[in-house]
């Protein structure tokens, strides 16, 4: 069971249709997030769009992680993130409700009148300590639909001991203000361990082991 603090994020399921602009000159996307691990979920997808007037960064390989990114990274809220980019007064920040299973794909469909837009995506994997999936800086100014794939990162913000009690996705801890891991800075996460491969205190098996990419958004233009 996931961090009750945050379960009744993750039970909202389904498809969400959001609306940042309305108007004939308004421009409509469909995003969709693809699992591709075996039994990783993921949480609900952060979507951050900005345009060359803002400047909000959601991460940045080599560099601290902000506490927002922390929050998303260690418990999968969305709502620090979203919070942290519309106070940077970005065209829009929403994000994907509920998980997303592995094999799975769920979607969103938005609109925006802004041009010149770029967008970001971020999602925790539930049942690891601190990692997350993300693409940045995604140009949306095209037509049609087109398909990226999405690595696995470390926010270096908390130990991978991958404990029951500090794994969100095996009813452990999630946000902890208490930074303990090695290396206090974002990074291509290397991978669980698991209780199979050597470390006996683990809570997790070789199931959930991952290989990149772990994720494909498909982004397409309705309108």
């Amino acid at each position: 069971m996931l961090n009750k603090k945050y379960l009744s994020v993750f039970l909202i399921l389904g498809i969400s249709t959001l609306f940042v602009a309305c108007g004939e000159s308004a421009r409509e996307y469909k995003i969709s997030l693809t699992n591709l691990t075996a039994a990783q979920a993921m949480a609900p997808l952060s979507i951050i769009i900005q345009d060359k007037s803002t400047n909000y960064v959601t991460y940045k390989i080599g560099k601290i992680a902000s506490v927002a990114l922390e929050n998303l990274a260690e418990s999968g809220s969305p709502l620090e993130i979203k919070a942290a980019a519309e106070s940077k007064n970005v065209v829009y920040a929403s994000n994907i409700e509920g998980l997303t299973a592995p094999g799975k794909t769920k979607s969103i469909n938005f609109k925006v009148r802004a041009k010149n837009i770029r967008l970001d995506v971020l999602s925790m994997l539930v049942s690891t300590n601190d990692a997350f999936i993300g693409k940045k800086d995604i140009d949306l100014d095209f037509n049609g639909k087109k398909t990226f794939f999405l690595n696995v990162y470390d926010a270096g913000s908390e130990k991978n001991d991958e404990l029951t009690s500090t794994v969100p996705g095996l009813g452990g801890e999630g946000f902890s203000s208490i930074r303990n891991d090695i290396n206090n800075f974002v990074s291509i996460h290397t991978g669980i361990i698991s209780k199979d491969d050597g470390l006996l205190t683990s809570g997790l098996n070789s199931s959930y082991k991952w290989d990149n990419p772990a994720a494909s958004i498909t982004i397409e233009r309705i309108k």
